[in-house]
């Protein structure tokens, strides 16, 4: 049997003040993970918006509320207020990632496209 281990971050949101930060945070959570026995370390849409800040860039469409809880495209202001919104565009591919991996996981080691062909879909 082989085993597979990934790691979820609970990732700290903070407003970082240059490219050296970012890479400093970022090693140090791959560096842990990969230190535990991690594959695949997996990370919330908070370092996309960090990012963002960092390259001077809006995001596409609203990710956010500002302190006065009006939608924004301007990260920046969404990391300040600390109220992203919870699941959509951007997010949800990193979402779709982990659930299907959860999927593969429970069965058996078959793609999530696999799985509907079988006559049970489990491998418990």
């Amino acid at each position: 049997m082989v085993t597979f281990t990934a790691a979820a971050a609970q990732y700290p949101i903070d407003r970082l003040a240059n490219w050296a930060a970012f890479e400093v945070k970022l090693t140090g959570w791959v560096t842990e993970a990969s230190d535990r026995g991690a594959r695949l370390a997996v990370f919330p849409e908070y370092g996309a918006m960090e990012l963002a800040v960092l390259k001077n860039e809006q995001l596409p469409v609203s990710g956010g509320y500002d302190r006065e809880s009006n939608l924004t495209t301007d990260p920046a202001t969404i990391l300040e207020s600390k109220r992203p919104l919870p699941v959509g565009y951007w997010k949800g591919a990193g979402l779709a990632l982990l659930l299907d991996i959860l999927a593969t996981v429970l069965s058996g080691g078959l793609p999530v496209h696999e799985i509907t062909k079988k006559d049970v879909e489990c491998a418990l």
